[in-house]
C-alpha cells in the first residue's frame, strides 16, 4: 500500500466514521491541533532562550520586551497549554462516559501514556522561566524521588546534578521539555492508528467497527465540526490573552529564583492541581506520592473487566451517569484543595475527596461487571 493511500485510509475520506458522532468526538482532533501549535511556538521561543541560571529569567523577560511579537508568542505558548489540558480532560471524560475504554483498549492505554507525557512536558516547561515558583515547584516534585527505598536520596542528587538544584538541573529540564513533545507527537500518530484500526466508537455504543451502512467519510462532515471547535477554542484563547493574560499566573513567578528564600505557598498550574491535591492531603510524603501514582495507574485497570462487545456507554445507564458526574465534581474539588493552604481542615477534606476518587472509580468497575453478568452471564 502506498503512503498516500495509507494516509487516505486513516485521515481522508476513505476512513469511514459512524454518522451519528457528535461534537464530543472533536476533542481528540482539537487536542492534536493544539499540540502542534504548542510545538511550533515552543520551537520559536527556544531560539531566544538560554538554559543558564544566571540568564534564564532575563531571557524570558527580554522575549516580552525586546523581541518583535515576542510577548504574543510567549503568551500563546503559555496559555495554549491550558487549551491542551481542557481538551485532554474532556477527551478522557468522553471516553469514560461513552465506554470507549471497553472497545478500544489499545487506544485507551496509548492515550493514558500520552496524558502522562503531556503532564511531564507541562511540568518541565513551567520550570524554565526560572522564577520563584519555577524553582520551588521543581524542588517539591523532584524530592518525591527521595521516598524510593535505599536509593531515593541519591536518585534526587543524580537528577539535580549535585546536592541542590543548579544550572545542570535547569539544562536537563530544558532538554526534557524540548524532547518530550516530539515523543508525544509520534505517540499521537500511533494512538490514531490504533483508534482507526477497527473504526471509531459512537454515542450508542452499537457501531460494528466502522463497517455498518450508517457510516460516512471524515470529509467534509467531521472536518467542519473539528474546525468549528478549534475556531471557538482559539477565539476564546485570543480573548483571554488580550484582556487577562496573567489571570492564571502566580505573581511570585515574576520574582527571580532564589533558593535562599522559601515562598509561603507554592502551587502548580491549575491543570496539575487535582493530583497535587492528592499529594498534599496526605502528610506522609511516601503515602502521598503512592496515592498520586495510583490515581494515574487505576485508569489502566479500567478496561480489564470490560468485554469488547459490551455496551459500556453511560447514555443508557442513569446510575453510571450519576457516578461519572460525581467523579468529575470530586476531581474539581481536589483541584480546589490543591490550591488551598495545607492546614488541618483542608487536608481532612482532601482525604475525604481521595476516598471518593477511588471509590467512584471502583463503582464504575462494579457497574460494568454487574451489567456484563446480566448481558452475558458470569463468563
Amino acid at each position: 500500500m502506498s503512503t498516500s493511500q495509507y494516509l487516505k485510509n486513516h485521515a481522508g475520506n476513505n476512513y469511514s466514521s459512524p454518522i451519528n458522532l457528535n461534537i464530543n468526538w472533536c476533542y481528540g482532533s482539537s487536542l492534536l491541533i493544539t499540540l502542534v501549535v504548542q510545538i511550533l511556538s515552543g520551537l520559536l521561543l527556544a531560539t531566544f532562550y538560554a538554559p543558564i541560571t544566571s540568564g534564564a529569567f532575563k531571557k524570558v523577560l527580554s522575549i516580552n520586551l525586546l523581541v518583535d511579537y515576542g510577548s504574543e508568542l510567549r503568551y500563546l505558548h503559555r496559555t495554549n497549554v491550558s487549551l491542551i489540558f481542557i481538551f485532554a480532560y474532556l477527551h478522557i471524560f468522553r471516553a469514560l462516559f461513552y465506554g470507549s475504554y471497553s472497545k478500544k483498549k489499545k487506544a485507551w492505554f496509548s492515550g493514558l501514556i500520552l496524558f502522562v507525557l503531556i503532564m511531564a512536558a507541562a511540568f518541565t516547561g513551567y520550570v524554565l522561566p526560572w522564577g520563584q515558583r519555577s524553582l520551588w515547584g521543581a524542588i517539591v516534585i523532584t524530592n518525591l524521588l527521595s521516598v524510593v527505598p535505599l536509593v531515593g536520596t541519591e536518585a534526587v542528587h543524580w537528577f539535580w546534578g549535585g546536592r541542590s538544584i543548579n544550572e545542570v538541573t535547569l539544562y536537563r529540564f530544558y532538554v526534557l521539555h524540548f524532547t518530550i513533545p516530539f515523543i508525544i507527537l509520534g505517540l499521537s500518530i500511533i494512538h490514531i492508528l490504533l483508534l482507526h484500526d477497527k473504526g471509531s466508537t459512537e454515542p450508542l455504543g452499537l457501531s460494528n467497527e466502522g463497517t455498518n451502512k450508517y457510516s460516512i467519510g471524515l470529509l467534509p462532515a467531521f472536518l467542519s465540526k473539528d474546525l468549528y471547535m478549534v475556531a471557538i477554542a482559539y477565539y476564546s484563547l485570543y480573548t483571554y490573552t488580550v484582556f487577562t493574560p496573567d489571570k492564571l499566573v502566580h505573581a511570585i513567578n515574576y520574582e527571580k529564583a532564589d533558593n535562599l528564600v522559601t515562598p509561603a505557598h507554592i502551587v502548580p498550574e491549575w491543570y496539575l492541581l487535582p493530583f497535587y491535591g492528592i499529594l498534599r492531603s496526605i502528610e506522609d510524603k511516601a503515602m502521598g506520592g503512592l496515592a498520586m501514582l495510583m490515581a494515574f495507574a487505576i485508569f489502566f485497570l479500567l478496561p480489564m473487566l470490560a468485554k469488547n462487545t459490551y455496551i459500556a456507554s453511560a447514555r443508557f445507564n442513569f446510575i453510571k451517569q450519576v457516578v461519572l458526574y460525581m467523579f468529575a465534581a470530586n476531581f474539581i474539588r481536589l483541584g480546589y484543595i490543591g490550591a488551598c493552604l495545607p492546614i488541618k481542615e483542608t487536608r481532612f477534606i482532601g482525604q475525604i475527596c481521595i476516598i471518593q476518587y477511588f471509590g467512584l472509580l471502583f463503582s464504575i468497575f462494579l457497574i460494568d461487571k454487574i451489567q456484563q453478568i446480566l448481558y452475558y452471564g458470569d463468563k
